[in-house]
């Protein structure tokens, strides 16, 4: 018989091994045909070009979690900005190379008054350091912070360093009213008052020295002490009343006593009121009240001119006969003003965005702070 035979022929009767092999075909199909499926209905959703989403890991400890999909992602802290805040808008700023002399400079940065204003409040701080007519250099730096209240004709020196050229130093003054204090002073950056005090004052609290005994020029022969009206004026020291109110046209309401002890004569100018109880031949005691501060005479702002003479008429000075001291801020005023002044100097030192418009940091041009 021939092995080989016509595929009709033969008889087909399937055994155990060719039904699973036909089993295992057929739900072959089947979940192929699902499978297909399930993917159409899922491209359907994606769209044709996106692929599946990746896995998500589990955060670690401690970290931020990512956003899940159709979910808004958790809020972010804004970015902060770089160095301290600028100053408010009413203050302003002027760093400058003096060039020939304190008024020159500020005249050349400077409209109207405020020059002449600047100049005069400077003069008061710098004099406690040096001769500000003559020690002041060309090549010296001055960077001041001041402020105008909502008196145009005034303005308020908040802060100042001097760099001195001569004394290869630079001096730092910062405007700062104590707790319990009825004024502020300006004070350096240790909390030590630029200022010297005269112990045994005429007057207990004023706001500034004004002006101090000066024998040249205008020749001033006495201390000027900014002061409210109304101001009591007590005798420093144990003293004989000599007049009153003599040459009011210049002196304005005035008083010359004698101290008991030195028999110095004592001169006070520009008063609103002597008291009537103060009159020649009394004496008084040490701190006893005898006149009132005013704005009397040749005067333009309310202040008390005390003056010191010898017998024969020799002028003294005021910070010679008493002694002096210098005020300290301790405990929580000199908490309250170290943070005080370290904003003040984040004001000054700040850094202004460059300008191509303006002249380069050489030259004694304002910045854009004081120029408003």
């Amino acid at each position: 018989m021939s092995l080989l035979r016509p595929i009709s022929s033969i008889g087909y009767r399937p055994t155990g091994r060719m039904r699973t092999v036909s089993l295992c075909v057929f739900f072959g199909l089947v979940l192929g045909v699902a499978g297909g499926f399930l993917v159409g209905r899922y491209t359907s959703v994606l769209g044709p070009d996106q692929p599946p989403p990746p896995a998500v890991a589990q955060p670690a400890a401690g970290a931020t979690a990512p956003a899940v999909l159709g979910q808004p992602a958790a809020p972010t802290e804004p970015p902060k900005e770089d160095g301290p805040p600028p100053p408010p808008e009413d203050v302003r700023r002027l760093d400058t190379k003096i060039s020939g002399s304190l008024y020159a400079t500020l005249a050349k940065n400077l409209e109207g008054r405020q020059a002449d204003i600047l100049n005069a409040q400077l003069g008061r701080i710098l004099v406690w350091w040096f001769e500000p007519r003559r020690d002041v250099l060309k090549s010296d730096r001055l960077q001041l912070l001041y402020k105008p209240p909502d008196n145009p004709t005034v303005l308020n020196v908040m802060a100042v360093h001097y760099t001195s050229e001569k004394n290869r130093r630079t001096y730092k003054a910062y405007l700062y009213r104590p707790e319990d204090s009825r004024y502020g002073h300006f004070y350096t950056e240790k909390g030590e008052a630029v200022e010297e005090y005269l112990v045994n004052p005429p007057i207990e609290e004023y706001e500034q020295i004004t002006e101090l005994m000066n024998l040249t020029g205008r020749r001033h022969r006495g201390v000027d002490f900014k002061v409210d009206m109304d101001t009591p004026v007590r005798a420093p020291w144990k003293a004989k009343v000599l007049r009153r109110n003599w040459n009011t046209r210049r002196n304005g309401y005035c008083l010359e006593i004698k101290y008991v002890e030195t028999g110095t004569r004592a001169f006070f100018l520009h008063l609103n009121e002597v008291l009537p109880e103060t009159k020649p031949g009394k004496v008084v005691a040490a701190g006893t009240e005898i006149a009132r501060t005013g704005n009397s005479g040749r005067s333009t702002a309310p202040h008390l001119h005390y003056e010191l003479r010898t017998n024969s008429g020799k002028t003294l000075n005021p910070f010679k006969v008493h002694e002096t001291r210098r005020a300290k801020l301790e405990g929580e005023d000199l908490t309250a003003f170290t943070a005080h002044r370290d904003k003040l100097d984040s004001w000054l030192l700040r850094q202004e965005p460059a300008d191509e418009s303006a002249p380069s940091p050489s030259g004694s041009t304002p910045s854009k702070a004081s120029a408003k």
